[in-house]
């Protein structure tokens, strides 16, 4: 569905690059190629995503603006808003439901659940610290999500969100891990703006260029026009949102009543059967 795959794409950005234009005070541009590469290293070393807004030459960033500013102008605000509700709903009766949800992986009835147990064990607490921290800022609503201040938001709950990524990562079988950010190195090539980058034993040389002040790599600067182009002509998906509005109502109010199934069950066998009549 058109829809979906835009608003997909939508959080794909905003998860990387922020979600509106900056409010609190950012640091002064990298001077060199080495300084931008070891600032964004350390910043998410640190858990720091902010830094990669930070990373972004202003133009940049005003496209992102500009693509966040069309999402919320045609952004259907009571399905929005509406989503957002149904969303925090389910984060509340995760917490509040922890206990029979660990039950039920120890049981037979496991294989329902997303994720395999020791996982759900392991990564359940940071999971829905994080999905918490998303519902209760300010993009829970269409109106808060058209004032938010980026630096604050990725200073407090984009923060954790990617702490729980960054953990989920390690201990899952996916092929580029976090630990690479740790040991990447920086120097100075015999070319000016080629920076060598060594990673998990293996070295490349990228080539930097410059860019509102801002040190980025050339294949960004290459692909970014038509990344933001493509962003904004998938936005005219939007303008189905009336034409499925009701159909999509309806599935949250569905949702939203096997949440309330959910919130009232007090044993495993109660959950399957609420999670069997909510599908």
């Amino acid at each position: 569905m058109v829809t979906f795959r835009v608003v997909s794409r939508f959080l794909a950005v905003t998860a990387l690059f922020g979600l509106m234009a900056c409010g609190s005070k950012a640091p002064e541009a990298a001077k060199t190629p080495e300084d931008a590469v070891n600032r964004v290293v350390e910043g998410l070393k640190k858990n720091e995503p902010v830094v990669l807004w930070d990373a972004l030459p202003k133009s940049y960033q005003a496209d992102v603006n500009g693509v966040i500013g069309e999402f919320a102008s045609k952004m259907d605000a009571e399905v929005y808003n509406k989503a957002m509700a149904v969303f925090g709903k389910a984060v509340k009766v995760a917490k509040d439901k922890k206990d029979l949800i660990m039950q039920m992986a120890d049981s037979p009835m496991g294989g329902a659940l997303p994720m395999p147990k020791d996982q759900l064990k392991s990564q359940y607490g940071n999971v829905t610290d994080a999905m918490g921290a998303v519902a209760d800022s300010n993009i829970k609503t269409l109106d808060g999500l058209k004032g938010l201040d980026v630096r604050k938001f990725l200073e407090g709950p984009g923060a954790k969100v990617m702490n729980t990524a960054m953990v989920m990562a390690k201990a899952a079988p996916i092929p580029v891990k976090p630990e690479m950010l740790n040991s990447v190195k920086a120097e100075k090539g015999a070319a000016e703006g080629m920076v060598k980058i060594t990673a998990n034993g293996k070295t490349e040389e990228i080539k930097f260029v410059k860019v509102d002040e801002k040190w980025i790599p050339e294949d960004m600067s290459k692909a970014w026009p038509q990344a933001i182009a493509e962003m904004k002509k998938e936005m005219a998906g939007l303008g189905e949102m009336a034409k499925q509005k009701d159909m999509i109502l309806k599935q949250l109010d569905q949702a939203d009543k096997m949440l309330d199934a959910l919130a009232k069950a007090e044993k495993p066998e109660d959950l399957m059967k609420a999670m069997g009549g909510g599908m």
